[in-house]
């Protein structure tokens, strides 16, 4: 019965040490910058386009206890006294979550993750959104130093593109492998 019991607590140890972002639990973000020359038809624009990248990347995986009847894991940060959540797809059967927003900010979505200790809370939920198991860890987020990318000219057969530049500016960082 005692062994039983032995590794019953070391298999729970087992889980909650894989509860990880597969990118690790370190990010940092920088600014990013560079001058694109874009030419639209008949007109030229020189523009500054300007960002905020997450290294090692803004996106990642959530890897956690396998639970069958997990459907969806809800993520609560809590730094500096703010809390973000977040709520993705889990498949229980692999103990993988779908893309997490860890660092883009848009119109429609805010990041997990903010500058500082980021205390994390993964809470795998089933369909009725009954909590099924829950686990803790810590992800640090710090400010890295500005980067410049290379100046570039481009050409776009869409005019609305030297009007409206922002989707340009991303196509151009997309290019530059974000200032690396």
């Amino acid at each position: 019965m005692m062994g039983t019991s032995v590794f019953c607590l070391l298999f729970a140890l087992l889980s909650i040490a894989e509860a990880k972002f597969t990118r690790g639990d370190s990010f940092q973000y920088a600014n990013i910058e560079g001058e694109l020359t874009l030419t639209c038809k008949n007109q030229t624009k020189t523009m500054t386009c300007r960002d905020v990248f997450m290294s090692p990347w803004p996106y990642d995986v959530y890897v956690g206890p396998r639970n069958f009847n997990s459907e969806v894991v809800k993520f609560t940060s809590l730094v500096g006294g703010e809390i973000q959540t977040s709520v993705v797809t889990y498949n229980g059967k692999t103990g993988r979550s779908e893309d997490v927003n860890l660092g883009v900010y848009s119109l429609f979505q805010k990041p997990l993750l903010k500058v500082g200790e980021n205390k994390i809370q993964a809470a795998l939920l089933n369909r009725d959104g009954n909590i099924l198991d829950s686990e803790f860890f810590n992800v640090s987020v710090t400010r890295g130093k500005s980067r410049a990318c290379d100046a570039k000219e481009t050409y776009s057969p869409n005019p609305d593109d030297c009007e409206h530049t922002y989707s340009v500016c991303q196509q151009y960082f997309r290019a530059q492998n974000y200032c690396r």
